[in-house]
């Protein structure tokens, strides 16, 4: 569970990791990481003043990230992880490093009223095209993952569930691996989740 509240930003500055003081439950930022069998609770019942989504009480901004301010991290091993209640991002590959996720289950990831809820993620940079949108609703599971060359981002204010985000590009690298995770979104009134957020080219 996170030591401290700090979900939203409220202090430490903006991004996916606060200027450093984001209350993650997991900061990778060495290689070879293997995080696996076990749960991340972004629900600890021991803090106050976090932010009400989903039945929870979040503290968490993010479950398992990588800290991309350091550079690449290779060799990140996420596998059979329950990641649940958190405000930004479930699991983030944020660097522009090598990652393996799998047989992972991620609930209620939902809460940034920006819409930027994302339950996996991988890559860095945001592209501009129009997200792509899934006519299924959650929960889905992803079989497999590729490299994607253009995502869109997220803007309508509903959680996503997988992003994979200009990670190589048309530039080389090999496919990511994202297969058999299970994504579970509860979206609040009026509001449709989104499975899988990706436009890729092969």
């Amino acid at each position: 569970m996170p030591a401290f509240t700090n979900p939203d930003c409220r202090t430490g500055g903006a991004g996916s990791i606060c200027g450093g003081l984001a209350s993650n439950i997991f900061l990778v930022s060495s290689n070879n990481v293997t995080i696996g069998n076990l749960t991340a609770e972004g629900d600890n019942p021991a803090l106050t003043g976090g932010v009400d989504v989903g039945g929870a009480n979040i503290d968490a901004r993010n479950g398992i990230i990588t800290n991309h301010p350091l550079g690449a991290v290779n060799n990140l091993v996420v596998t059979h992880t329950c990641v649940q209640n958190i405000y930004l991002r479930g699991i983030y590959a944020s660097s522009s490093g090598t990652f393996d996720i799998n047989n992972n289950q991620i609930q209620n990831v939902q809460a940034d009223a920006g819409g930027q809820s994302i339950a996996i993620m991988t890559g860095t940079a945001w592209a501009a095209s129009p997200p792509t949108r899934s006519r299924r609703p959650a929960p889905r599971s992803s079989p497999t993952g590729r490299r994607d060359d253009r995502a869109g981002q997220h803007h309508l204010g509903v959680p996503g569930g997988i992003h994979t985000d200009n990670a190589g590009g048309s530039g080389g690298g090999v496919n990511d691996v994202i297969e058999q995770n299970n994504v579970t979104c509860r979206p609040t009134a009026g509001a449709s989740g989104r499975s899988i957020h990706t436009r890729s080219r092969r």
